[in-house]
């Protein structure tokens, strides 16, 4: 269960390409997930460098950004 969960969060940040996605995507597209679910999943796959965090500007604000580090 666990594992699948992770191949969803994995898999939306993947799909998101070189450009990453939002934090807010990233969200409506895992709603399945709660909150410490997805903050858990997430931690895990930047302590396994797996992913990056990077914030971006869009439309004047800061956002946070995941991109899959195999896009580099």
């Amino acid at each position: 269960e666990n594992e699948r969960k992770s191949v969803v969060v994995g898999n939306a940040i993947k799909d998101a390409g070189k450009e990453g996605i939002s934090k807010y995507k990233l969200f409506n597209k895992t709603r399945s997930l709660n909150k410490r679910e997805r903050d858990q999943i997430i931690q895990d796959l930047l302590d396994s460098e797996s992913i990056t965090m990077d914030r971006a500007a869009k439309n004047g604000r800061s956002v946070t950004v995941y991109i899959w580090r195999n896009n580099e």
